[in-house]
């Protein structure tokens, strides 16, 4: 029976990609460079890392500088623009009412976490958080998911983890982590139990289930 939600951030939880993209977009336009928005959008999905190290490094650009405006850029943005997701504060609710808790496991540092979550007044919905500045490994190293498992007490086998990418589910299915859910377009070359773009239809089938 799934009680817990382990939830990954940025394009699971929050509608955050379209933010990122624009403050890359930005600044990419500071140093004179047109780049296509669908490339912007596939590289941080990788990671805002990974975008920022693949343009910086084909037009020789500091990486460290870029990554800096980026974040100055980001951080100045509406966080009205960076909603949850439709259904996520139901399939929160939901896991309260059966007694379960809501994780986050990100790679988003604590601060801009609970920026968002304070912004749609989301805080209280959660047991805690993992987050990228707490010094565990990286998805898909599953040590986050293990330092979640742990401090809060969750039973791996009543735990449904959500995440848009393969990293976040292969993370969570290395930790024991018995249920997956993947969200969103993909692509996905990870198995999930779950695959959705629409989390009332999720919520839907785990009321049924």
């Amino acid at each position: 029976m799934i009680k817990n939600l382990i939830w990954d951030l940025d394009g699971t939880l929050f509608d955050t990609y379209p933010s990122f993209v624009n403050a890359f977009q930005i600044v990419f336009r500071q140093y004179s460079l047109t780049i296509p928005e669908q490339r912007v959008l596939a590289l941080a999905r990788v990671s805002f890392q990974h975008c920022g190290d693949v343009i910086a490094g084909e037009n020789d650009l500091d990486v460290d500088e870029v990554m800096d405006r980026v974040g100055q850029v980001y951080i100045d943005l509406p966080l009205a623009t960076q909603p949850p997701f439709p259904g996520v504060i139901e399939l929160c609710q939901w896991a309260l009412a059966r007694g379960g808790k809501n994780v986050i496991v990100t790679h988003r540092r604590e601060l801009t976490s609970l920026r968002l979550l304070e912004a749609f007044m989301m805080r209280g919905l959660f047991a805690g958080w993992i987050t990228g500045d707490m010094g565990y490994a990286r998805k898909p190293d599953p040590e986050s998911f293990l330092a979640a498992i742990e401090k809060f007490g969750l039973k791996s086998e009543e735990s449904l983890a959500l995440g848009d990418r393969d990293l976040d589910l292969q993370a969570a299915q290395a930790a024991g982590v018995r249920y997956t859910c993947a969200y969103g377009a993909g692509p996905f070359s990870v198995t999930a139990d779950f695959v959705t773009s629409n989390y009332f239809e999720l919520l839907a089938r785990l009321e049924q289930d």
